[in-house]
């Protein structure tokens, strides 16, 4: 009698469905040898003297009892009056995870309904890295886990009251990490990935800053940057100097999620061998040009043994090989700097040894 007493004071809300692991207390008028308190069980059944296992997953309290006169009645009373409280509810809560300030297990309250943004708000709300957009809602309906995808922003700026759905026991909320990846490899000072808030737009240029600027060596002429859209790859080459010397700023795209900026070494290579003090490869600025007898003097000159009047160049020209041979001695006895050729990328001058 202690308990009815504590049962009457305590809200039943007549909309509930029993759960597994709910706590009730059944009782039957004049029959105190059938009073019973029962745990339902993960199948969402009881067991009630007289009639065993019974189904109740589901039922209000109306049902249950309407369910269990029905029973009595047909083999073993001639009328019941059944009553049916709950004593203890099952764990109610709902799990909030990600980027949210307090991850964790949180109480629905019984007299009210809870919210998408109650229970972010309930876990401190979103984090600074919080993808507002891409919250989603894990559900298990019938046995089947069902996922909803719901943009925050639509209840909060957009005004959609009619998004902001309502939290069932078992809910789980997941607020993922809201930010996009673009890489600067190559020529720059801090090449690597880079992670950026959803909300925010970054530049050409100002990925390159966020990599520390452009090394000495960097070609700023031809910087490539891959877009990766609608599942194939396109490249776009910017030179950089058009953007900074003319200060037009429609030409600083906006760059995409998973963008690739790969910057250049702005040189290229030409080797001097053979004859010379100090034979090999030389790495020269790209904007800058190189004759023979510049590239010699790199390569500090002649040796005594060198013969000038054969130096060869040699050259790849639309796929094929070219040999050049030029006598040096006519140009510094002749002073023509135009007998002086200007060398090509990946030329090749060899200077053959005198046999005289």
């Amino acid at each position: 009698m202690a308990f009815s007493c504590v049962a009457a004071e305590k809200p039943q809300d007549a909309a509930y469905k029993l759960q597994p692991t709910d706590v009730i207390m059944i009782t039957v008028h004049n029959q105190s040898d059938l009073t019973t308190k029962a745990r339902v069980t993960r199948e969402g059944n009881i067991t009630f003297p007289l009639l065993g296992e019974v189904q109740v997953q589901g039922l209000t309290l109306q049902e249950l009892e309407q369910k269990l006169r029905v029973l009595l009645e047909k083999d073993y009373l001639v009328t019941a009056q059944v009553l049916v409280f709950i004593e203890e509810y099952h764990v109610r809560q709902i799990t909030v995870s990600g980027e949210v300030k307090s991850p964790g297990k949180y109480d629905l309250p019984m007299e009210k309904p809870l919210s998408i943004m109650q229970a972010i708000g309930m876990a401190g709300g979103f984090t600074q890295d919080g993808d507002v957009r891409n919250v989603s809602v894990m559900r298990l309906e019938d046995g089947v886990q069902k996922v909803m995808t719901v943009n925050t922003k639509d209840i909060t700026v957009g005004g959609q009251k009619d998004k902001d759905i309502i939290m069932e026991p078992g809910d789980i909320v997941s607020v993922p990490r809201g930010f996009f990846q673009v890489s600067v490899l190559g020529e720059v000072y801090k090449p690597g990935k880079y992670n950026l808030p959803q909300e925010k737009s970054i530049t050409f240029l100002e990925a390159i800053a966020m990599a520390g600027g452009f090394t000495k060596d960097a070609d700023v002429t031809k910087v490539r940057v891959m877009h990766v859209l609608d599942g194939g790859k396109q490249s776009i080459v910017i030179n950089t100097k058009d953007i900074t010397d003319s200060g037009d700023k429609d030409k600083d795209i906006v760059l995409n999620p998973d963008d690739i900026i790969s910057v250049p070494r702005g040189f290229f290579q030409v080797s001097v061998l053979g004859e010379v003090y100090k034979p090999g490869k030389y790495n020269l600025p790209q904007e800058k040009s190189i004759t023979l007898l510049e590239a010699i003097a790199m390569a500090e000159g002649f040796t005594k043994d060198a013969e000038v009047t054969k130096v060869r160049v040699m050259r790849v020209r639309d796929g094929g090989k070219q040999a050049i041979v030029i006598n040096t001695k006519d140009i510094t006895d002749s002073g023509d700097k135009d007998k002086d050729i200007v060398l090509n990328p990946d030329d090749i001058v060899y200077v053959p040894e005198s046999f005289f």
